[in-house]
């Protein structure tokens, strides 16, 4: 199994970015992590 490049309280920080308006696509960007993965992060935080 593959590890993350991202620690978990990474990942949190980025999911709170989104939390704060930024967009997903812009996130996706600037980490460059896919929007599927964003999306699958969220899905995983709640």
């Amino acid at each position: 199994m593959r590890t993350s490049k991202f620690k978990k309280d990474e990942r949190l920080a980025i999911l709170a970015k989104l939390d704060t308006g930024s967009s997903v696509n812009e996130l996706s960007r600037e980490y460059q992590v896919s929007v599927a993965t964003l999306h699958k992060w969220k899905r995983k935080r709640q």
